[in-house]
């Protein structure tokens, strides 16, 4: 088999080189392709770790939300019943004489109490 030439090359050299052309053409456009995949794949993965951050710290307030809620409840359930031993404390404690300054002091605690379970109500 005679090989042809054209000039100074044969045609396998010619061909050899478009084969290479091509292929470094495909090898730059793989290398670019990956090269943008990596930067996307970078900021997918900042964006899940902002992503996981956030969720955290909302499930964290959540929770001490729930928390507090739960002892703003106790503490209402307590200052009720604190409540009912004050009241029935002024109705036995006549509010004139001796027991006149004791009578405003349950008052006054009886105020507080009514202040405080308002408070917790609101949380």
């Amino acid at each position: 088999m005679r090989m042809q030439t054209y000039g100074t090359r044969t045609l396998e050299e010619i061909a050899n080189m478009e084969v290479a052309a091509v292929t470094t053409q495909y090898e730059t456009q793989k290398t670019q392709y990956n090269q943008r995949m990596s930067v996307e794949y970078i900021n997918l993965n900042n964006i899940k770790t902002e992503q996981s951050a956030i969720v955290q710290t909302k499930t964290r307030e959540a929770n001490q939300h729930r928390r507090i809620k739960e002892e703003a409840m106790n503490a209402t359930i307590i200052l009720r019943r604190r409540m009912g031993e004050v009241q029935k404390s002024i109705l036995s404690t006549p509010s004139c004489g001796a027991t006149a300054s004791q009578a405003k002091a349950l008052e006054n605690e009886l105020k507080q109490i009514k202040s405080e379970i308002e408070t917790n109500t609101k949380i």
